[in-house]
Order: C-alpha cells, then sequence, then structure tokens
C-alpha cells in the first residue's frame, strides 16, 4: 500500500469510525490528500462528508463527487446522480440518467436497477419494457437479487413459452439464493401448479418458506396458502401469523380463520 492509498484508508477509517472513533475533521486531511492525488473513492467520501453538512456544504460536495466519477468511482456517480435527481425532483433527467448509466457501467448494481425501474415506470424517462430488461439483466449479473427478480418476473408477465418460462425461473432461482425474500415469492407462485398435490407443492413451498425467512411477508402468506392446502392447519397459522404482524390484513384474516385446535 503506498503513502497514497494508506492516507485514504487512515480517511475512511475516521470518517467512518472504523478502528476508531468517527471523526470527520481528523478524516479531511487524509481524505483530501488522497483525493488530490486521484484517489477516487476519496474524494467520494469527501463528498459525502461535506454532503452531510446541509446546504452550506452542497457547492463543494457535488464538485467532489463530480471529481470521483471523473476517476471512474462508481459510488461517487451514483451519489452525484442521486443529488441532482433529488435537487431537480425528477424534473430534469438529462442531469442524471447519464450519471446512473456511467455507474452501471462500471458494475455497480445498484443504479442499474435504479435506471431499470426509471425505464419501468416511465416517469422521469420514456417507459422502455426493453430497457428496463436490459438494465435489471446488468444488475443480475452483478448478483444484485433484485434484478434478477424482476428479469424473472418481467419474462413470465410477458410470454408463456416454455423455453422463456425456463429461463424466467433460473433468474428467480438466482435471486432466491442471493437472498432477496420478494424473489423466493414468485418463485414459489411461479412453481405452484394450479391443481397442486402435497408432493407437486414441495419446490414451491421451499421457496415461500425460504422468502419467508428472509423477510418476505408475501412469501409468509404463500406458504401459508400452501400449509393449508397440504392440511398443515397449525402451520399455516404460523406464516399467517409472520405475514400479519407485518402488516399483511389479507393474513390476518387468514390466520383467524384457522381454528387452533386444529392439526
Amino acid at each position: 500500500m503506498n503513502d497514497h492509498e494508506s492516507c485514504s484508508a487512515l480517511g475512511f477509517a475516521y470518517s467512518k469510525g472504523i478502528s476508531f472513533r468517527e471523526d470527520k475533521a481528523r478524516a479531511k486531511p487524509y481524505l483530501e490528500k488522497s483525493c488530490s492525488s486521484d484517489i477516487g473513492i476519496s474524494c467520494a467520501q469527501l463528498g459525502e462528508d461535506y454532503a452531510e453538512r446541509g446546504p452550506e456544504g452542497m457547492k463543494m460536495a457535488l464538485a467532489l463527487l463530480g471529481r470521483a466519477c471523473e476517476l471512474g468511482t462508481a459510488s461517487g456517480c451514483a451519489s452525484l446522480a442521486n443529488k441532482f435527481r433529488k435537487v431537480d425532483d425528477g424534473s430534469n433527467s438529462s442531469r442524471f440518467v447519464p450519471l446512473y448509466k456511467r455507474a452501471c457501467l462500471l458494475d455497480y448494481a445498484v443504479s442499474c436497477t435504479t435506471l431499470a425501474d426509471l425505464y419501468l415506470e416511465g416517469v422521469e424517462v420514456p417507459s422502455s419494457i426493453p430497457s428496463a430488461l436490459e438494465y435489471f439483466q446488468t444488475a443480475c449479473t452483478l448478483d444484485s437479487g433484485y434484478g434478477c427478480a424482476q428479469v424473472g418476473r418481467l419474462t413470465l408477465r410477458s410470454t408463456t413459452n416454455e423455453e422463456a418460462f425456463a429461463n424466467a425461473i433460473g433468474f428467480l432461482e438466482k435471486s432466491c439464493i442471493l437472498k432477496f425474500g420478494d424473489g423466493c415469492y414468485i418463485l414459489s407462485l411461479a412453481l405452484t401448479p394450479k391443481t397442486a398435490s402435497e408432493a407437486e407443492d414441495t419446490p414451491a413451498l421451499n421457496a415461500a418458506a425460504k422468502g419467508c425467512e428472509l423477510g418476505s411477508s408475501r412469501a409468509c402468506h404463500q406458504a401459508g396458502v400452501l400449509e393449508l392446502s397440504n392440511g398443515e392447519n397449525r402451520t399455516a397459522r404460523g406464516y399467517f401469523d409472520r405475514a400479519c404482524t407485518a402488516g399483511l390484513n389479507d393474513s390476518c384474516a387468514a390466520a383467524n380463520g384457522i381454528d387452533s385446535e386444529t392439526p
């Protein structure tokens, strides 16, 4: 590690409170020195520290984040895009969309999914499902569970082709493996046959149960539905109770509809 990298590491440690007590003032000279030596990640962190000061620090924050982005630091591009988007209230996409695109090209998965959502919603950019899919797929290759889930969901929604269905399942399985709970939920829905026996339900139930453990309330509800169809009322109620606690009213009703004395 050279001197500039050492300065960067020390600056981060003080700025983030890693191994030392958080001390932004002490971090500043280390980050400034490494930023002036073209260590982009130091420029980005220094920019974030200035942004925390509020309006009086924003001009310097934007300049530093811009410098970080120019140096190829994806987090700098993404943070600058977020700040422009907030200031513009979404009205001037020409300022922040190119920055999200640059961050995505620099393998920053969160920016890829942000872009995909923008194109999917068509609020701040023209609506484009193909563009949304492209960015979700890029995010998925970068191990974004949300990105994989969205590719699977959109593919299932757009076609009934058997090969496309298999591809969608693959994306959803990856999402679930990446511990995105709602991805497990969508996978469970896709795997649930219209007329299911207990044996046929097993893959769907496994996916729903995993999603529930990962914090997806919808997956908890789905697991309850599947357990109820298998006659496992007590287990079903447990899943419904978890979903109800998370705020799903339909799950509350389902739980109340099960006789707690039944097996």
